[in-house]
């Protein structure tokens, strides 16, 4: 009987050969051998933690959009991702907890913005050299990032690859176009910080629950970092006492702090002056709102926004609310503004390799693109007869489960869709933006606070407790500002902008900077 049901199972086992592996041509296939050359992958996936900051709430279809991201990845690359997006207001500080016990980090978005420290994490050997990397995996990084690679540079090696969108900026003002209208306020007439005073004014007293202004686009700005220094170049840093050039195109190439400067203090005195007045936003040192959000929800009228082309629509639709941008400075590039949201990779990532295979497709695969920054065709958004795209029927800005709006972050944004209302042709417009765009005389320069690490860390430190109260008009700045320099000079700072400049000096001669 035994023997009866093992030559069944053999004639079953025979015929089921003989089925499946007969073919057209009526021969048996077999799995074709690796070329010489060729390298086997592992069958295993790997797995990738994507840290990033989010503006505003983490979107509630998030893990559905990361769904149909590893769907494609998976295929590529044999990798999926997980995304983790720590609020702006905590990220600096999450992100250096995350480093110091080594958590699972294989991307992470850095830069040079206040909130971010990628200075401080090359200084401290926290992120890895990406050259090798890009040669053999980001081929498509090269090809499209090309000479802004330069700017994410310190002593020869790039540890991160900026961004790909504007890459010059401008400080610039946004206010509601509803007010605009209601109140008849002429836009024409605003070019300077100080023009605007008049239409805070009238907003107060035309809508008293509203706050007029806010000194930045993020819960974390203040005059400082939202103006940019106005003309000037930060030098690859938003944390200004540690030397900035006044003038970008000023061939002396002389870094100063920032701080010590008649500008400055003009600013925190006029920062003074709305807060005692009620123009700015009540409340504003302890907010963790970004101005999007406080006008989404009626609370705000206008801010202080970075300008681009295509900034309306953008700012339009983070607000939820038709906005009107204009310019309060000249556009430059700088290296501070390619470095503002740089990808890299944590020292001790498990699998680079495999970070760099990743990276590389938020260059160069625009169906990645697309999910990162709008979400899931069809549920989050739909194609228009121009090409552009708009919410689906009974979807709009407040009830969207993918409402990210931060495509200036995610890889190469000129692969993604344009947003109707914005120019057909935004992307073009943009990338003729960067090429035309005056560049300072030290794009390409970074700084290693390496040689002067106690005294930037000293600094750092007496930055955070003054910089922003004097730069929302918290406190009195006849008394505050020279507290606050003296401290920074008690810190090192000189020491610090003495070595900026070293550095500098060193590099304008090998760049054969005139």
């Amino acid at each position: 009987m035994r023997y009866k049901k093992i030559v069944n199972l053999s004639v079953i086992l025979i015929i089921l050969l003989l089925f499946t592996s007969c073919n057209s041509n009526n021969k048996i296939s077999w799995p074709a051998e690796p070329k010489k050359n060729e390298e086997v992958k592992s069958d295993k996936v790997s797995q990738l933690n994507m840290v990033y900051p989010q503006l505003g709430n983490i979107p509630k279809d998030i893990n559905e959009v990361v769904s149909e991201v590893n769907k494609i990845s998976k295929y590529e690359i044999n990798t999926t991702i997980k995304m983790t997006g720590i609020s702006v207001v905590n990220y600096a500080q999450q992100c250096r907890l995350m480093i110091a016990s080594q958590d699972k980090m294989d991307l992470i978005v850095t830069g040079t913005l206040g909130f971010i420290d990628f200075t401080g994490q090359v200084a401290n050997n926290q992120l890895l050299p990406l050259n090798n990397l890009i040669e053999k995996g980001g081929h498509g990084i090269k090809a499209s990032v090309g000479e802004f690679l330069e700017a994410a540079k310190v002593k020869g090696d790039i540890y991160g690859v900026p961004t790909l969108r504007d890459e010059a900026k401008a400080a610039g003002f946004a206010i509601r176009k509803d007010l605009v209208e209601k109140l008849e306020i002429d836009i024409s007439k605003i070019r300077s910080l100080e023009d605007i005073e008049p239409i805070l004014k009238l907003v107060m007293e035309n809508d008293p629950d509203i706050a007029p202004f806010y000194p930045g686009q993020e819960a974390t700005h203040s005059i400082d970092t939202a103006m940019r220094v106005p003309n000037g170049d930060t030098l690859a840093s938003d944390y200004y006492f540690s030397g900035v050039l006044m003038n970008a195109l000023d061939n002396r190439l002389k870094a100063v702090n920032y701080y010590e400067t008649l500008e400055y203090a003009s600013q925190i005195k006029l920062m003074r002056k709305w807060n005692r007045r009620g123009y700015i936003f009540p409340g504003i040192i302890n907010n963790n709102e970004s101005s999007y959000i406080l006008v989404k929800e009626g609370k705000l009228a206008s801010f202080l926004q970075d300008i681009k082309p295509g900034i309306e629509g953008q700012v339009s639709r983070q607000c939820a609310r038709d906005m009107v941008v204009v310019a309060l400075a000249p556009i430059i590039s700088s290296t501070n503004v390619v470095t503002a949201f740089v990808w890299s990779i944590p020292y001790y990532a498990k699998t680079p390799e495999k970070s760099m295979d990743f990276l590389n497709l938020m260059y160069t695969d625009s169906r990645i693109i697309n999910l990162l920054d709008w979400g899931i065709e069809g549920k989050h958004y739909v194609k228009q007869p121009d090409g552009t795209i708009d919410y689906p029927p009974g979807v709009n800005a407040y009830n969207t489960g993918y409402g990210m709006n931060s495509g200036f972050i995610f890889g190469n944004q000129l692969l993604s869709y344009v947003w109707k209302g914005d120019p057909v042709d935004l992307w073009k417009q943009v990338d003729e933006f960067n090429k035309t765009a005056i560049k300072s005389k030290a794009f390409g320069f970074q700084f290693d606070s390496t040689p002067v690490r106690n005294e930037y860390a000293a600094c750092l430190s007496v930055w955070q407790q003054y910089q922003r109260p004097l730069g929302v008009g918290a406190v009195n700045p006849e008394k505050i500002l020279p507290e606050f320099i003296s401290k920074l000079k008690a810190a090192g700072v000189d020491s610090v902008v003495a070595e900026k400049q070293r550095q500098l000096d060193l590099w304008t001669k090998g760049n054969s900077v005139k």
